[in-house]
């Protein structure tokens, strides 16, 4: 049986070259800044992401054991309520913090996707801009 080229070229792994030396490390290049912002998004009734699930399971568990009959239930539901009201709280707490200490340049709206750091030079294309049909180079 002979080994032709093609059933080599899947089997064996030939080294790769690259252009950086083994001194040489990437540095990392913001697009955006990492900033946050001086608020919470706190004015949610429900609660949002991983928040009260446990609760919210109990609850649901005993409504399906009772047949959906809410009487049995009531603590299952006052303790998810009561889940509920307290990440509200803490949000509107975080919220008034973030008010009361603001932090300089947070309020800002600087998430846009086409802005262009200081750091940043003008003849990077760093917004993928160039040779675009319909642009201007």
């Amino acid at each position: 049986m002979q080994f032709t080229a093609p059933l080599a070229k899947n089997r064996i792994r030939i080294p790769t070259k690259t252009n950086l030396a083994k001194n040489d490390r990437l540095q990392f290049k913001e697009f955006l800044p990492l900033k946050s912002t001086n608020f919470v998004m706190g004015g949610y009734s429900k609660p949002r992401g991983e928040t009260c699930t446990k609760e919210l399971q109990a609850l649901f568990e005993c409504l399906k054991k009772w047949e959906f009959d809410n009487l049995p239930c009531a603590d299952f539901n006052r303790i998810y309520v009561d889940c509920v009201d307290r990440v509200h709280r803490a949000n509107l707490e975080l919220t008034e913090a973030l008010k009361k200490y603001p932090q300089p340049e947070l309020g800002k709206y600087p998430f846009k996707a086409m802005r262009r750091l200081p750091s940043q030079s003008y003849a990077d294309d760093i917004f993928h801009r160039k040779n675009k049909f319909g642009k201007r180079n």
